[in-house]
């Protein structure tokens, strides 16, 4: 009869042993799976924006760079059509429409089933 609780014990022991290396290796391939993955936590503090909402996707490519070159490329001659007028609201559309023009074609990978609207009640922080 002594060696029933024995007996018990060690296979409580053993039953234990084999979970917690089993545990062991699910926490290795969660930190192995958390290594080869790429997350992303978006955090809206807007103390100043109302409503509170901005919108955001997330793309294979920064198209930043392009619309920037596009933009340097183009200076001069859009500079060129601003020296041509003296009025200025002339000047402020066409700085307007040439920014459009190249927002629209640098960022023309940002499809709308791409992109979400994050949201926060006023004063809370929403990530």
């Amino acid at each position: 009869m002594s060696n029933r609780p024995t007996l018990t014990g060690i296979a409580f022991f053993l039953t234990s042993l084999a979970c917690l290396s089993s545990l062991a290796a699910e926490d290795e391939a969660f930190r192995d799976w958390k290594h080869s993955t790429w997350r992303i936590r978006i955090s809206l503090e807007t103390p100043s924006l109302v409503p509170p909402a901005v919108q955001w996707t997330v793309l294979d490519e920064d198209p930043v760079p392009a619309f920037m070159a596009r933009v340097k490329k183009s200076q001069d001659r859009i500079q060129e059509q601003l020296d041509r007028t003296d009025d200025e609201f002339q000047k402020e559309i066409v700085q307007a429409s040439q920014m459009t023009v190249h927002w629209d074609i640098g960022f023309r990978g940002v499809t709308g089933d791409k992109v979400y609207l994050l949201t926060a009640a006023p004063g809370v922080t929403h990530s």
